[in-house]
């Protein structure tokens, strides 16, 4: 017999698809680059005095946006990441430019 979901676990269920939902925006993508990258979580955080707590706590903060991402769209985080860079991968894992022309025109020719 299943487990009935409790109603903590029924609000995260929720949570999850409005992530989904917001991520497939590009405004909804935008906020949340923007929020991560307030949280500098791949600065390092000691300073060698109490501002080293207010820096990690920012940096905790960022991870758990992070996770909370990868379980809505386990991919999301690597096309934000391209997004910025103004590449997209496509499914063979050649690297595109945003006009669609390949960033190395020799990689996967049948020449």
């Amino acid at each position: 017999m299943a487990r009935k979901k409790t109603q903590e676990e029924k609000e995260y269920g929720v949570l999850l698809e409005n992530m989904r939902e917001l991520l497939k925006t590009s405004y909804g993508q935008d906020v949340i680059w923007h929020i991560l990258s307030l949280c500098d979580i791949y600065s390092d955080a000691f300073t060698g005095n109490s501002r080293t707590f207010y820096n990690e706590g920012k940096r905790s903060i960022g991870l758990q946006i992070l996770h909370f991402l990868e379980e809505a769209d386990p991919t999301i985080y690597g096309r934000l990441i391209l997004a910025k860079q103004d590449l997209e991968v496509n499914r063979d894992g050649r690297e595109t430019n945003s006009d669609g022309t390949y960033t190395d025109t020799d990689y996967g020719t049948d020449d």
